[in-house]
């Protein structure tokens, strides 16, 4: 493999199976580490628990909630310039360890800051802070993408991925667990009971957001040892090995008629999540009077829940494509608002359906996008369409949740139906209908060799009611569907 940018006809060094299968097992222990920053501070998870109950110890508001949903999203257009400057990179593996571990250790500043700063100035840092960590970790995010779909076989992506994910998810919700246990023991009061309380809990989050640092620089070594593949020479305007200029490289993506409709729909999808995503932890806090041991339990419950499915999803996705996955997901998660409404001061019961759900139905939803994005782009500019992807969606969650924000602050409570509803809920029955509204979308995306909805559906029926027969849908050649991969 020859590289332009290594000099006259530079060779490549090869990347053996030993290289492969020492990438393979090396990313598995460093996706568990880099989970454990992410459970801990939000910090690539578009926030969490923490990310939201430190932003109201800070005194935020509903409009402020809104931004802290929102400033994650905006940070995916930084993978725009993250792909052009790839194209003039040999290697991808310094950009990664560089953006994750800066954007990773911005998290020793921020617990320091209601210490030092009154409150709004503080939580202003804290905004300005949040939004650079996303920035710098979506820059790492487009490279490490790039990287890990030459090191995954195609064949493989939705097992191995399962697989990982699975690790790092039960190491996430170990850590979660323990540190909301432990913030909820050091304060001594529910969340908002007392200042002294509260300045308690500040203080615990000096400790969680340490830790995640620690984890951030284990992390920082594993990528530098992991093996990363030499890379293609890319496609150029005529020359090959020429990087594509600025708007040939931007135009690629859109040109590809199945990348524009995956690109819709998770446009969109993006934008309806957008709506509610503020402010289902501050909901269960302020509304429902959850704390912080509630919120981790139900994380756990959830997590578990998804980790149970995430083998079976990979193994339905490497079997019956990504589309028919992604379908009953939207499906599924429509009904997920439903939980909070049931929900009341004393009567939490109903969230744990919600956990169970959400962590079934969105680990196979996150699972089914990925491995459909990785098998859409192509050789030829695969960054951009990441980083297309990614700030497309980024920029419509991020309209949407500061608009959110605004309207859950305007909307005053009224009575309907013998019950008093307030602006958050308003926004959460609207997810509801604008999820559904978004199959239609979901049945338009392009995927060859994907099964018909219908007839998984129907498989996962006989499957339950065990009527499997040499010759029924699962078989390879059955009827009702195309030929599986």
């Amino acid at each position: 493999m020859i590289d332009a940018r290594d000099g006259p006809r530079a060779a490549a060094p090869a990347f053996t199976r030993s290289d492969r299968r020492r990438a393979l097992k090396v990313s598995v222990a460093e996706g568990l580490v880099a989970q454990l920053h992410a459970s801990l501070t939000g910090l690539g998870m578009g926030g969490n628990a923490f990310t939201y109950a430190y932003a109201l110890l800070l005194g935020a508001s509903n409009t402020a909630l809104g931004f802290v949903a929102a400033l994650p999203q905006l940070g995916t257009a930084s993978q725009l310039l993250s792909a052009y400057a790839l194209q003039r990179l040999p290697r991808r593996k310094g950009l990664v360890i560089a953006g994750a571990t800066a954007g990773r250790l911005l998290f020793l500043a921020i617990p320091v800051l209601p210490f030092v700063l009154a409150r709004g100035p503080a939580l202003a840092l804290f905004l300005v802070l949040w939004g650079l960590g996303n920035v710098l970790a979506s820059v790492a995010g487009n490279a490490w993408t790039s990287w890990m779909s030459d090191v995954i076989p195609r064949s493989m992506r939705g097992r191995y991925m399962s697989w990982r994910n699975t690790l790092a998810g039960l190491g996430g919700m170990v850590v979660f667990l323990t540190a909301g246990i432990l913030l909820d023991a050091r304060a001594g009061a529910p969340p908002g009971a007392s200042p002294e309380a509260d300045a308690r809990r500040l203080a615990g989050f000096g400790i969680v957001f340490a830790t995640a640092c620690a984890a951030a620089l284990l992390s920082a070594f594993m990528l530098a040892v992991q093996p990363e593949p030499p890379r293609r020479a890319p496609a150029g305007d005529g020359a090959p090995g020429t990087p594509l200029a600025p708007l040939a490289l931007i135009r690629l993506p859109f040109a590809d008629p199945a990348f524009r409709r995956l690109l819709l729909f998770f446009a969109v999808f993006s934008a309806v999540n957008g709506i509610g995503n503020p402010f289902w932890t501050p909901y269960t806090v302020e509304d429902l009077g959850g704390d912080y041991s509630f919120l981790t339990t139900l994380n756990v419950v959830g997590g578990l829940a998804g980790l149970l499915a995430l083998r079976l999803w990979g193994r339905a996705i490497d079997r019956f494509g990504s589309r028919p996955i992604i379908a009953v997901a939207v499906l599924f998660t429509a009904l997920h608002p439903l939980y909070y409404f049931a929900s009341a001061r004393g009567f939490l019961e109903p969230l744990f359906i919600d956990a169970v759900s959400s962590g079934v139905f969105w680990g196979g939803f996150n699972l089914a996008v990925f491995s459909l994005l990785l098998g859409l782009a192509p050789e030829r500019g695969r960054e951009m369409y990441y980083a297309v992807f990614a700030a497309t969606a980024g920029l419509a969650m991020a309209a949407s949740s500061v608009v959110a924000g605004a309207v859950a602050e305007a909307v005053e409570p009224f009575a309907a139906f013998g019950r008093t509803f307030n602006g958050r809920e308003v926004l959460f029955a609207s997810v509801c209908a604008l999820r559904l509204a978004c199959l239609p979308l979901v049945l338009r995306l392009a995927e060859p060799r994907a099964r018909d909805v219908r007839f998984v559906v129907q498989s996962v029926f006989q499957l339950f009611r065990g009527r499997l027969t040499p010759g029924g849908p699962l078989a390879s050649s059955g009827r009702g569907g195309r030929p599986s991969r």
